[in-house]
């Protein structure tokens, strides 16, 4: 349950660092269904910076937790690996039902946040049979 817990933090940390510092330290957002080029702040656009700064802000956020919750490094991996997948399920959830009206972004990050700790939970009920 800690590992899910961290990895939900983990991919709430990355999504809002990915997508605010992505938009002011600039780069070439790009669709992540297509890779097409695509106007900063557009739903499901990625850039490398971005998404550079979110896998350093879950890293930072699963070392703090893992300390601080005296996980494994295994369960941490796992934390961290699900919150970073989870940050790709956000994008990929604004990319096509976020733009196409189906879901908004409370409910594209409560999914993408929901995510990460099942693929977190999932994993480390496999670890550990």
């Amino acid at each position: 349950a800690l590992a899910a817990l961290l990895a939900a933090m983990a991919e709430a940390t990355a999504d809002t660092v990915s997508s605010e510092l992505g938009q002011v330290l600039g780069g070439q957002p790009r669709l992540i269904t297509s890779l097409r080029r695509v106007p900063p702040g557009t739903d499901g656009g990625i850039s490398v910076i971005g998404t550079l700064l979110g896998c350093l802000s879950a890293s930072i956020v699963v070392l703090v937790g893992a300390a601080a919750l005296a996980l494994s490094p295994t369960a941490a991996l796992i934390a961290l690996a699900a919150g970073i997948a989870g940050l790709f399920i956000d994008s990929y959830l604004g990319a096509v039902p976020e733009r196409a009206g189906w879901l908004n972004n409370d409910a594209v990050n409560a999914l993408s946040t929901l995510a990460a700790a099942l693929l977190a939970a999932t994993a480390i009920r496999l670890t550990n049979p």
